[in-house]
């Protein structure tokens, strides 16, 4: 009996350290997110974002809005994005299983953006539901 709890223990243990914690998930989903800008690749970044996603960037004086598709189609076009950037995590917020908040600067050459990024966990997937960017050029 005792060699039986053991191994369950030692199952359990193992599975959990295979298992990214939710920490580990909403990190990748904003990587993805900074990599597939970076890349020009709107199929990922398409995945990172859900389709009522929002992004309000300030440049300069202007401030900036873009919905889910018109950012993807800029993508597209090679409007934005296409350099790679240093990304720092500053801050993760969980507010809950479902609801998390990330700080980060992303800083290329040429611009660095300061994120806050919220996503929304639904149907068990991260997904960005939110950013809010100001981008200052170096």
């Amino acid at each position: 009996m005792k060699v039986l709890i053991i191994a369950v223990a030692m199952l359990t243990l193992g599975h959990r350290s295979n298992t990214p914690n939710t920490e580990d998930q909403v990190k990748k989903v904003v990587e993805d997110f900074i990599l597939a800008t970076d890349e020009q690749n709107a199929e990922k970044l398409a995945a990172t974002l859900n389709d009522k996603a929002m992004q309000y960037v300030i440049f300069g004086p202007n401030l900036l809005t873009f919905t889910k598709q018109e950012y993807v189609d800029q993508i597209k076009a090679k409007k934005v994005g296409g350099q790679p950037r240093e990304v720092k995590f500053q801050e993760m917020l969980l507010s809950d299983e479902a609801v998390a908040t990330v700080q980060l600067t992303a800083t290329s050459s040429v611009i660095r953006f300061h994120y806050q990024v919220t996503l929304l966990k639904n149907q068990e997937q991260w997904q960005i539901v939110a950013i809010s960017t100001k981008a200052e050029r170096l």
